[in-house]
């Protein structure tokens, strides 16, 4: 009888296995069912409590293995199957084996390998949620001292729309939540979603005192902005209404004059709590970098651009009438990751009602027209800045439109990498809706129209703009 076949009768039979014979039936599983994990981390658990066990060497999966009693080079290799055990058995629905999870845990590895693993094991969606929730509680209390585990199981409970609970979870570890980009971000999106609004710019200007951060911009953009510099590139600041082309036009910039992307303000907050932050103005006012913000014409929002020197300015505009519907559109989008994704699926259905959907563009309109007229107004009366007003509908001469931006900023033609213009233009605008220029005309209804107009009455700088649009597209026709 071999002695797989004897563990098999001993067990039917209610008697106790002998480690030794356990160990020889083991090693035939492992060669037998190499995509087995359980047979490999088993087998390394009773080798490790054997003592006098001669090493072995297996084969799995094209790496070799040599495992005894006391493996220290063997625990990277068994962590890293045992973890891609666990990948598999949650994307299958198998239970997770104590062994498997024993042995995943068994060392302490780096942020980035953290990351990778409970990222892959979020990535199906047919996946458990109280089997991931479970792995992540494990993971947690496994890796303390790990911001990414703080992380992820923070975001599981952002995503089941308990953002409390995950800002509990992130501001009891807040030493460890501000140790990292990505949970300090998570943090803030907490701070927003659960409306305390006053936490926020505080809990920036603490985070960015503690050193240079790479939160909203590129690893690389240190040594990249300093390369722009020694061309003479200057910081270029573009202010734009939202679904104006400006990921397009940032995006356009960033690869014809060869700078880094830069945000002087917080990602996922809501519109009137993004308040430049100071040290990322002073790095644009470096030069070398190209930033787009959506930015109202308030003090508040102005004086930390006055205080940095960045008073040469891009304001980029759209017909308000069609801006207000691409954002309708696009605040349901899958680009949305400022609130939990249940709640984005519930806004989706609601959009699906007319009068829902329209109310919401009316509230667009009125908030975007607004602040057109503000920074209207405010051009008008001051004296400090340099502001080029420019228009979505110039995109469709593409050259010209970029030679203005060029032209403001004093950088030369030959400065800027022509080749940029012919990039896809999906790929520059990174979100693309096609909409045609008078698509509202068609999808809201006549009697809101006569309300959309009736509010743009209070806004006399934008609805004058309209009028002269409009007039000028008649004489077209």
């Amino acid at each position: 009888m071999d002695a797989l076949a004897e563990v098999r009768h001993l067990r039917s039979a209610g008697k106790v296995v002998p480690t030794a014979l356990e160990i020889e039936a083991l090693k035939h599983q492992v060669h037998q069912y190499p995509e087995n994990h359980i047979f490999l981390a088993r087998l390394c658990t009773l080798l490790r409590t054997t003592e006098g066990e001669a090493p072995i060497e297996l084969e799995f999966r094209s790496i070799k293995l040599r495992i005894s009693a006391t493996p220290p080079d063997n625990t990277p290799v068994l962590t890293s199957l045992a973890q891609r055990q666990i990948q598999l058995d949650l994307q299958c629905g198998n239970p997770l084996s104590p062994d498997i999870l024993e042995m995943a845990f068994a060392i302490t590895p780096s942020e980035r390998e953290v990351a990778a693993f409970l990222r892959s094991c979020l990535v199906h969606s047919s996946i458990s949620r109280t089997a991931v929730r479970d792995l992540l509680k494990r993971a947690r209390m496994e890796w303390p001292d790990s911001a990414m585990t703080l992380f992820f199981l923070a975001r599981d409970q952002f995503d089941i729309e308990k953002p409390t609970e995950a800002l509990r979870l992130l501001s009891e570890n807040l030493k460890l939540t501000e140790s990292a980009d990505a949970t300090f971000e998570l943090y803030i999106r907490c701070l927003n979603v659960t409306q305390r609004f006053d936490l926020i710019t505080p809990s920036l200007q603490k985070y960015f005192a503690q050193g240079d951060r790479n939160l909203w911009r590129s690893p690389e953009f240190p040594e990249w902005q300093q390369r722009a510099v020694a061309r003479n590139i200057p910081g270029i600041l573009l202010i734009t209404q939202p679904k104006s082309g400006t990921v397009f036009t940032q995006s356009t910039l960033v690869s014809g004059l060869d700078a880094p992307k830069l945000s002087i303000c917080a990602r996922g907050v809501s519109h009137d709590y993004q308040l430049p932050i100071p040290s990322r103005c002073a790095d644009l006012a470096r030069g070398g970098a190209i930033c787009a913000q959506h930015l109202d014409a308030t003090e508040s929002k102005l004086t930390p651009l006055r205080d940095a020197g960045l008073t040469r300015i891009v304001l980029n505009l759209r017909d308000v009438r069609q801006a207000a519907l691409s954002c309708v559109h696009n605040g349901i989008s899958d680009e949305v990751v400022s609130i939990p994704r249940p709640h984005l699926d519930r806004l989706r259905a609601l959009h699906k009602n007319k009068i829902f959907f329209e109310r919401t563009y009316l509230n667009a309109i009125k908030h975007w027209a607004r602040f057109q007229e503000e920074w209207l107004n405010f051009i008008e009366h001051d004296d400090d800045f340099e502001i080029l007003v420019t228009n979505f509908d110039e995109l469709s001469d593409e050259p010209t439109y970029f030679n203005r931006i060029l032209d403001h900023y004093s950088i030369p033609m030959d400065s800027f990498d022509q080749s940029a213009l012919q990039i896809d233009k999906k790929t520059r605008a990174g979100h693309f809706r096609r909409g045609e220029r008078r698509e509202w005309e068609s999808i809201i209804s006549p009697e809101t129209i006569e309300r959309m107009y009736t509010i743009l009455t209070q806004f006399p700088r934008v609805s004058a703009g309209l009028i002269q649009k409009d007039k000028a597209l008649e004489s077209d026709s």
